[in-house]
């Protein structure tokens, strides 16, 4: 599946994804408009929507144990 998604990005170019390569992004570093863009998107607004996607949800005791097994 990497070749593939590999050879996709070589063939379009997309210009909204920053990596060349499929699979990894070791050694990749945003430049510094970009990471002011990633702060300023993420807002207090935004990082409570995200706080409560969770919260007050109930587990069944079914996933919980499939957690339990993982760790």
């Amino acid at each position: 599946m990497l070749d593939l998604e590999d050879r996709y990005l070589k063939i379009f170019l997309p210009n909204y994804i920053f990596l060349t390569e499929a699979g990894s992004s070791f050694g990749y570093k945003h430049t510094e408009v970009d990471r002011q863009k990633m702060k300023d998107v993420f807002n207090d607004a935004r990082r409570e929507m995200i706080g409560s996607l969770n919260r007050d949800k109930k587990l069944s005791l079914e996933t919980i144990e499939k957690m339990r097994a993982n760790l």
